[in-house]
């Protein structure tokens, strides 16, 4: 990730325990979705809190934003903290 992730303005007003996918995940971290799982393998961002399996024989990944708002703001704090 090369940017500050950042919460899109339309996910402001959704509660913490509503479910984010992979598309919303790219567009907080600024990523690719190709690169969604070597990101979670890797730590960069959080492992998804529900794995379903699809009928197409993949996996779909879940968030709760609740944790993923966390997430943005404890690397926006560690991002500032070497700018004072």
């Amino acid at each position: 990730m090369d940017k500050q992730p950042k919460i899109p303005a339309w996910m402001k007003d959704l509660p913490d325990n509503a479910t984010i996918g992979n598309l919303e995940m790219c567009e907080i971290y600024g990523m690719h979705k190709g690169s969604m799982v070597r990101c979670v393998e890797s730590g960069a961002i959080p492992a998804p809190k529900f794995v379903s399996d699809r009928p197409c024989g993949k996996k779909k990944l879940r968030w709760r934003l609740g944790d993923i708002r966390r997430h943005v703001r404890s690397i926006v704090a560690e991002q500032n903290k070497g700018f004072k």
